[in-house]
């Protein structure tokens, strides 16, 4: 979603301060909205870390071991599995 401007291709030499055509109310209530928006999720996303906080250890300590995982591996240790231990 957009507000304000038109619909020309942007070029990296042009200036991209142009000035808006809608109000400093407008968008004074478009930041409203994105710091609404940012800050819900960003407690959300804390929320389900810490519901989780054991799986995000054991990732990290898979990670810490063996430096990658695949999905398998991911989904494995999410369903509570344990993985092999490497050699």
């Amino acid at each position: 979603m957009a507000f304000g401007g038109g619909h020309e291709e942007v070029f990296l030499g042009r200036d991209f301060n142009s000035t808006p055509n809608y109000s400093e109310k407008i968008s004074a209530v478009i930041d409203e909205e994105i710091d609404r928006i940012v800050t819900t999720q960003y407690t959300r996303a804390q929320q389900i870390l810490n519901d989780h906080m054991d799986k995000v250890h054991k990732v990290a300590e898979y990670l810490f071991k063996r430096e990658k995982m695949d999905g398998n591996e991911f989904k494995l240790l999410m369903d509570g599995q344990e993985l092999p231990e490497i050699e």
